[in-house]
């Protein structure tokens, strides 16, 4: 037993004595981040080094990790785009002292059905490459004729894309001016899917990435958003309420692939203990993909505005909704 208490002690007198490094040796890689958004020209891209710091703070390193003099390239089908190379300055209370540096082109012009392809060539000769084709675009087949429609317990939109499985990001919001100091100032509030009572509060629930092709929203939190937007201002009379704003993102696989590995299991009340790693970058990191993006306005009621106390904003003759598929 003597012999075995020693060797333990031997070990564990060695161990101690030697440095204990939790990140081990870097290894140099290479960052490319780039996701198109079908529906401009404008398209940007970053490209970086890994790198590590001596304490537990990524945001500690007054380091730019930022790669220069790259020749980044975007085909689409026949076509290709070189991205420009420029700087853009940070915000004054930033931590970071140095530029922000980017790639850019506005002359991307999206050929649907083409697969894309990204390529990188670092000063150093590495190339960062990667792959997508676009997802078909989205088709509204049907969406209310104004909200509330019919005394119904939720707003409902359903749209097409062709394909099953398709991933998509969903978002509805309320469109609004406040004036102030008599000024009529634009603002937007997103609405939740639900409220949740948590405490003496209420949690907004928000939509998440999902393979629905439909959205469903209940009235009980449209209508507590429309309360919400003017909480603590007794002159309702300074809200003008113009129109909900319908967005559907479709993304590509790649992106589908990166949320579905970070975030799609994630709720309100999960603890996330490790970051996961996701790549569809040749011979380094980061994450290349598409989306994109279709839009709809859809009226609220006059009588439905005016029982908050606030102003119709514009008219029915302003929405086109005479022509729509019901």
């Amino acid at each position: 037993m003597k012999k075995i208490l020693f060797a333990i002690w031997i070990v564990l007198a060695v161990s101690c004595s030697e440095s204990f490094d939790p990140y081990g040796d870097l290894k140099e890689g290479y960052v490319l981040n780039c996701i198109i958004r079908g529906d401009t020209t404008l398209q940007t891209a970053t490209l970086s080094r890994t790198y590590t710091v001596s304490n537990n703070d990524p945001y500690s390193s007054n380091i730019d990790p930022a790669l220069k003099n790259a020749t980044i390239r975007i085909w689409n089908g026949d076509s290709v785009i070189i991205m420009r190379d420029t700087v853009v300055a940070r915000e004054p209370e930033s931590k970071y002292k140095y530029p922000y540096r980017l790639y850019y082109t506005n002359k991307f012009v999206l050929n649907t059905g083409k697969e894309l392809e990204i390529e990188a060539r670092l000063e150093n000769g590495i190339k960062l490459k990667s792959y997508t084709l676009p997802p078909p675009p989205v088709q509204f087949s049907y969406i209310d004729k104004n909200i509330p429609y019919k005394n119904k317990e939720s707003a409902y939109f359903l749209w097409n894309t062709g394909i099953v499985d398709q991933s998509y990001v969903t978002r509805l919001s309320i469109y609004y001016l406040k004036k102030v100091d008599g000024i009529d100032k634009f603002m937007m509030r997103e609405i939740p899917l639900r409220y949740e009572k948590f405490g003496n509060s209420l949690v907004p629930i928000f939509p998440k990435v999902t393979n629905n092709n439909f959205l469903s929203v209940g009235m009980h939190a449209i209508t507590e958003t429309m309360r919400l937007i003017s909480e603590g201002d007794d002159n309702k009379g300074n809200y003008e309420i113009m129109a909900a704003f319908l967005e559907v993102i479709v993304l590509d696989k790649n992106l589908s692939a990166y949320f579905n590995a970070t975030a799609r299991n994630l709720d309100n009340f999960s603890v996330k203990l490790d970051e996961t790693d996701f790549s569809n970058i040749e011979n380094g990191f980061g994450l290349f993909g598409i989306y994109l993006r279709n839009t709809y306005l859809v009226p609220f009621t006059p009588q439905y505005i005016k029982s908050f106390g606030y102003k119709p904003g514009l008219g029915y003759a302003d929405y086109p909704f005479e022509n729509r598929n019901r």
